[in-house]
């Protein structure tokens, strides 16, 4: 794997289940994420997503767009109501496509934002995030692991 991406879903319908679809804006946040990250990809590209109605939205933006394969996983699905899987949990599922695929991108939500992106660059890859901050909707961060660097877009 050359590159990882963290990425977080566009903005969605607040809803009492906490499992809201996109809305347009968050269809739209995450289209613009897709073309940027066209930018960034490179060889083959595989993308990991929650299993939330709206992590499920974002990704088929994404495979519109990169026309890459995804696969759903609850471990992704983290936010105040769901707990997800564990960083260490996270960092196993990433190595698993390690050997197997040049890009990687995880679509996840805001409790895995920043801390995720520092702790699988910082502690896992070895690489410096820099300006580490929270990946807000429809944003992303590209760390390059062969640069042993970090972009957020």
């Amino acid at each position: 794997m050359k590159k990882l991406i963290v990425a977080r879903h566009g903005t969605a319908v607040p809803d009492d289940d906490h499992n809201g679809v996109l809305t347009g804006e968050g269809q739209e946040q995450v289209a613009q994420l897709a073309r940027d990250l066209s930018l960034h990809i490179i060889g083959s590209v595989t993308i990991l997503a929650s299993a939330s109605r709206r992590g499920r939205g974002s990704a088929e933006i994404l495979v519109e767009v990169l026309h890459c394969p995804v696969t759903f996983d609850n471990m992704l699905w983290a936010d105040n109501y769901h707990r997800g899987g564990s960083f260490q949990q996270i960092k196993e599922l990433v190595e698993k496509h390690m050997d197997s695929v040049d890009t990687l991108i995880i679509v996840g939500h805001q409790d895995h934002g920043g801390y995720l992106v520092e702790y699988l660059g910082d502690e896992v890859f070895h690489v410096h995030v820099t300006a580490s901050r929270e990946v807000w909707c429809g944003s992303a961060c590209v760390l390059d692991l062969n640069a042993k660097s970090c972009k957020f877009i």
